[in-house]
């Protein structure tokens, strides 16, 4: 069923301009965050931002325009961060892909596959809320709503950041949208990386259950005996904290 009353085109437009504006709120984030902490920022993080929001557009509007159930969307956003995620992972190894013989090319891309696929379920099980099917239904509704209240193009509503803001507003209680900001940053926080991120996919490449949680400590006692690691991770959290505070003050008020 459609959500929203509109053509197919505007709905894309609608959508496009969105991930626009998360593109670009994510990028703000993120350069607050590794000023705070201290940390070198790299530019080619919002280009990753950008490609990755942008696969995202067709299976926004497909699920916006009822062409796809909820668990078809979800299905598809999983597709994307594969498909993303496991690019990244390949990029990684290309010089020593490229020595490799075509079995050991083959046999490492499946084991890419399996790991980026366990991570990728166990990441969006952990992040996505329960009630995120309502919460979206509501979101795009009420995107086209004030639009209509306001005499401009559905588009219009992210290129204001007041209306951005109220659209917040109306969507989450600023306790919500708290819970979910500090979930995300939940992921500075080794023992949720290791046990999110880390352990899906070694359980993913090992032979047995024995073998994984044998792996699965060998590296979880390396990083934590890493006081590079371990520093960056705190400092990230730190400021994490910091600019959670100012978001929602921004915000909320």
């Amino acid at each position: 069923m459609q959500k929203v009353d509109a053509p197919r085109d505007v709905i894309r437009e609608t959508v496009i301009v969105s991930l626009q504006k998360q593109s670009g709120e994510e990028a703000r984030k993120k350069r607050r965050l590794y000023e705070l902490a201290g940390l070198p920022y790299d530019p080619k993080e919002e280009i990753q931002i950008m490609v990755l929001l942008s696969l995202m557009v067709e299976p926004y509007v497909n699920n916006i325009a009822g062409l796809t159930t909820d668990e078809e969307f979800v299905d598809q956003l999983k597709g994307v961060l594969r498909t993303s995620f496991g690019s990244q992972i390949r990029k990684e190894f290309a010089k020593e892909e490229e020595e490799m013989s075509p079995e050991d090319r083959q046999q490492m891309s499946q084991q890419v596959s399996r790991g980026v696929t366990a991570m990728v379920d166990s990441l969006l099980t952990y992040s996505l809320p329960a009630d995120y099917q309502k919460k979206g239904d509501r979101y795009w509704k009420y995107v086209f709503e004030l639009a209509g209240e306001k005499g401009i193009a559905p588009k219009d509503v992210f290129v204001s950041d007041e209306l951005y803001k109220e659209v917040i507003r109306h969507i989450y209680t600023r306790e919500e949208h708290q819970a979910n900001i500090e979930k995300t940053g939940s992921f500075y926080d080794p023992d949720t990386l290791f046990e999110i991120i880390l352990k899906p996919m070694i359980e993913s490449l090992a032979e047995d259950k024995e073998e994984a949680a044998e792996v699965f400590n060998e590296l979880k006692e390396e990083m934590r005996s890493s006081q590079e690691f371990q520093g960056k991770m705190k400092a990230m959290k730190n400021a994490f904290s910091q600019v959670a505070t100012e978001e929602i003050k921004r915000i909320y008020g």
